[in-house]
């Protein structure tokens, strides 16, 4: 073996034969913009907290007159019922137009109504039915409303 083997190349992002990673390879892509990043992580952070305050909501509002639900059930009833609504924001993402998304959110916030029936007639005494389901239908509109805004 030759000594010259071992010694460490002076400039290793020119070397031809050398499969390491290039510094060019990281410069900024044009295309990106950071506000994208921050409008998304704001997108995110109103869904998030919609989503956990609706959560504490609706197991406070189950507890209160006397029904039986723990918190994780409410979260597990919102992910179930909220999954019409996720299906319509995907529909929505394809087509652009307001009159469709309408439309859409209307179909799936009927859909994600009918899905929570169920669930919270068996939690709570059947005379306090509405009072119930009321919290989950405005979050359910909640939701719809940020499918229709946001583009």
């Amino acid at each position: 073996m030759d000594p010259q083997d071992f010694e460490e190349d002076p400039n290793p992002a020119e070397s031809e034969d050398d499969p390491g990673m290039n510094l060019e390879e990281f410069e900024e892509d044009p295309e990106m913009d950071p506000d994208d990043f921050e409008e998304d992580s704001e997108v995110f952070a109103i869904a998030f907290a919609v989503l956990a305050a609706g959560a504490v909501i609706l197991t406070l509002n189950v507890l209160l007159p006397g029904g039986q639900i723990i918190f994780f059930q409410s979260l597990s009833l919102l992910g179930y019922c909220l999954f019409p609504l996720d299906i319509g924001a995907l529909i929505c993402l394809l087509k652009n137009n307001v009159m469709i998304k309408m439309i859409v959110v209307s179909v799936t916030l009927a859909w994600s109504s009918w899905a929570a029936y169920p669930f919270m007639s068996a939690a709570v005494n059947p005379r306090r039915k509405a009072l119930a389901l009321y919290p989950v239908f405005l979050m359910s509109i909640s939701v719809g409303f940020l499918i229709i805004a946001i583009d």
